[in-house]
């Protein structure tokens, strides 16, 4: 997950290492940009193998909009798609 300068400094926002958890409020926060959003939840997709934020959302619509977040098509135009791509083979 250390892809960008916003990502190391805010890689505790992200991932918690002591419970081994992700931290989904982080894709809520003002340093995150489109292109790292999609990155963070790739990421997220990848280690949990789901999409841990669904749960964050209020009501049964957000939840589907917010699982649409990480389709492949919705995510393949990161900045740094490629990057993590690579991490996952």
């Amino acid at each position: 997950m250390i892809i960008s300068d916003d990502t190391r400094r805010n890689i505790k926002s992200i991932y918690d290492f002591k419970t081994g958890c992700v931290k989904t409020e982080c894709l809520q926060e003002g340093w995150q940009t489109g292109g790292i959003v999609r990155v963070v939840r790739m990421a997220y997709h990848l280690y949990c193998n789901a999409t841990p934020s669904f749960l964050d959302c209020d009501d049964a619509e957000e939840q589907v909009d917010e699982c649409r977040r990480y389709t492949v098509e919705a995510m393949s135009d990161a900045e740094f798609a490629e990057v993590v791509l690579e991490a996952a083979e």
